[in-house]
């Protein structure tokens, strides 16, 4: 439960935001500006994604760096192939949905049209070529499976919409092919990235089935919030035979799936009660300042089949929530306060409350976690950076305890003093009880082979050698000394 908790706090501080935001009277016109902030964003992630592939990145120490470690398919400022197409995509989408709406306003004649409208509708268009030469190269298949039906459906279903010249109409459907043109010749000459699907496939499919297994194990009650990445590596190293998987999995890649495993039935119905609110959705779409607008919903809600973006990613929670208080505006709730006032007033102070400790909260976690990934990236200083951390936000309890606790070993190299490697087998037994996590069970096995307690580290090495069978540390007859 512990390790799904900032998750589950995430996800209702989404809905709580998403309820909040139904209570503004948004007018057509603040839809539109809301949704051009989310095309402007995701085209300068396309230009981002751009200037990393032929670039070297942003003119910025942390964004070179960051290509560093991530490697040539750690683009734009996600760092993760699938997580910056399905944002881009969404883009894509809504920026089609932008041009489609542009006639939309009293004045239809050439000569009542303002200069900045044209303006507007160049850099709409700019932005759909960037995004759609992006996506092509990062070849990400639920990007394009998004970015594609997206195209599809506005097209469709914006087709015969009254008002809609016969030019708008041939750029929707020309301009993304003529970016798509441009990503795939860039894509067949010598710079662009390489991606081989054919581990990925594997293992996806190999995640799936099990994790079904898991679910007709015990459908009803699940097996636990928070509890899937350690119930799934054991579950497969303890089938027949040897453990077939590639990677550690920590998500089943598919929400359903992932929120029937854990929760069970009840779970489950929700995700059916989520799926009926975007049905309502879609069918009153065209009472919505933006029509056809849910299919901007799609490129994320696709990727949550195949991947766990909510959770990677905030930028996606908060696009999401802005596409669904600009499509569901005719539905805003409202509620007469008057004849509550003091409930309102109580209402007001709780909640200014809540955000003042949660602003607080992420500017502590915000210098807990820089100082966290120096020391894990073993930057010189943040030994003594990690030994000066006393208090740490519980969103990064867990996280600290380990790195505390590798902190032991670093204090042995200086006193050889026995009892620090007792107290950090301890510490890390701990840890590991309901954890899954190969470098904190490889230095188990290691202080148990320096300690001469060769019988616990041999059964810990057969152990580990089934949970992690593609890591070369576990995959030979024997421990090394080191």
């Amino acid at each position: 439960m512990q390790t799904r908790l900032p998750s589950l706090l995430g996800m209702c501080g989404a809905v709580l935001l998403y309820f909040t935001l139904l209570q503004c009277r948004f007018s057509r016109r603040q839809c539109r500006w809301l949704l051009a902030i989310v095309v402007l964003s995701a085209a300068v992630e396309g230009g981002i994604v751009l200037l990393d592939i032929y670039a070297g990145g942003l003119p910025l120490a942390f964004s070179r760096a960051l290509l560093e470690v991530n490697g040539r398919n750690g683009f734009g400022s996600f760092q993760q192939m699938n997580v910056t197409a399905s944002f881009l995509a969404t883009g894509l989408v809504v920026s089609l949905l932008l041009f489609a709406q542009c006639h939309r306003h009293p004045e239809t004649s050439p000569s009542a049209r303002k200069p900045g409208r044209s303006a507007g509708d160049g850099l709409l268009i700019l932005s759909m070529l960037t995004m759609c030469v992006a996506l092509v190269l990062l070849q990400s298949r639920t990007g394009w499976a998004g970015a594609g039906i997206g195209y599809l459906l506005v097209n469709s279903l914006l087709w015969c919409q009254k008002g809609l010249t016969p030019t708008r109409r041939t750029v929707l459907w020309l301009c993304p092919l003529a970016g798509m043109l441009v990503g795939i010749v860039l894509l067949n000459l010598p710079g662009a990235p390489s991606v081989d699907h054919t581990d990925s496939n594997f293992q996806r499919w190999l995640t799936l089935r099990t994790t079904w297994d898991m679910i007709l194990a015990a459908p009803v009650k699940g097996w636990g919030t928070g509890s899937f990445g350690y119930t799934f590596q054991h579950w497969m190293a303890g089938q027949p035979g040897d453990n077939p998987g590639r990677e550690l999995m920590l998500h089943p890649h598919n929400e359903i799936l992932y929120q029937w495993v854990e929760g069970g039935i009840v779970a489950l119905l929700g995700c059916v009660l989520i799926a009926a609110g975007g049905v309502s959705i879609i069918r009153r779409h065209t009472a919505s300042f933006i029509p056809a607008g849910w299919v901007a919903l799609l490129p994320v809600a696709l990727h949550t089949q195949t991947e766990f973006p909510l959770y990677y990613s905030a930028p996606h929670t908060l696009v999401l929530v802005l596409i669904l208080a600009c499509v569901d505006t005719r539905g805003s709730l409202t509620v007469d306060m008057r004849r509550h006032r003091l409930s309102l007033l109580a209402g007001r102070a709780v909640i200014l409350l809540l955000c003042a400790y949660f602003i607080a909260l992420l500017v502590s976690s915000m210098k807990v976690s820089f100082i966290l990934s120096r020391y894990e990236s073993q930057v010189p200083g943040a030994v003594a950076e990690m030994q000066a951390l006393s208090e740490v936000p519980w969103l990064y309890r867990s996280r600290y305890e380990y790195n505390k606790n590798t902190l032991l070993l670093a204090d042995f190299n200086a006193t050889q003093d026995p009892a620090l490697l007792n107290r950090f087998l301890a510490q890390n037994a701990r840890w590991l009880h309901g954890r899954i996590s190969p470098d904190a069970a490889y230095n188990q096995i290691l202080i148990l082979h320096h300690l001469r307690r060769d019988s616990e580290g041999r059964r810990l090495f057969a152990e580990n050698r089934h949970l992690f069978p593609w890591d070369k540390r576990f995959g030979y007859g024997t421990t090394s000394s080191h």
